[in-house]
């Protein structure tokens, strides 16, 4: 008889273990999964999720741009749009930056899902010659490059790093 009770409570242990393995598991793999395109998450709302061959793409890693939830009031100037988007504190972060030509592109290309973005020239980060920056038309996606003196929207962006079960602080810091 107490052969049989010391075996059945190993079954129900054995059990016990596994179904904890298996709920850690699932719980590692939903909380992978529950981000998207427009997910609010690190300070705003996912605008893009980078794909291997991107710069900033880390195998292993789910990473992206995450746009601000609201575009800086106002039009400003090409510096003064860098300025806005370096000296920005929103939701907690504070390292939020003017995004380049090709992440703007990102933010057109998933602006139904991002919502909110209005109908405007917004500022980029690349520069095209002295005195000259590129911007995108958000009503159609056309690429202009203007004068930097000129006024345009601004859509601050940041990098987010969703941390992994076996990630530690410090590798989580900085982005």
């Amino acid at each position: 008889m107490a052969i049989r009770t010391t075996f059945g409570i190993r079954k129900i242990s054995c059990a016990l273990f596994f179904l904890c393995l298996s709920l850690f598991a699932l719980s590692s793999l939903s909380s992978a999964a529950s981000i998207s395109i427009g997910s609010d998450y690190g300070g705003g709302k996912i605008a893009y999720i980078f794909q291997p061959g991107d710069p900033g793409y880390i195998a292993g890693q789910q990473r992206g741009i995450v746009v601000a939830n609201k575009e800086i009031s106002g039009t400003h100037n090409w510096s003064s749009a860098i300025s806005v988007c370096e000296s920005l504190k929103e939701n907690g972060f504070d390292d939020w930056y003017l995004p380049s030509k090709d992440e703007l592109e990102k933010l057109y290309a998933n602006r139904v899902a991002i919502g909110g973005i209005s109908v405007a020239e917004f500022w980029s980060s690349t520069e095209q010659w002295d005195g000259y920056a590129w911007g995108i038309y958000s009503g159609d996606g056309y690429h202009f490059f203007s004068s930097k003196a000129n006024s345009g929207r601004v859509l601050p962006v940041r990098i987010f790093s969703v941390p992994s079960a076996n990630s530690s602080p410090q590798q989580l810091s900085g982005s």
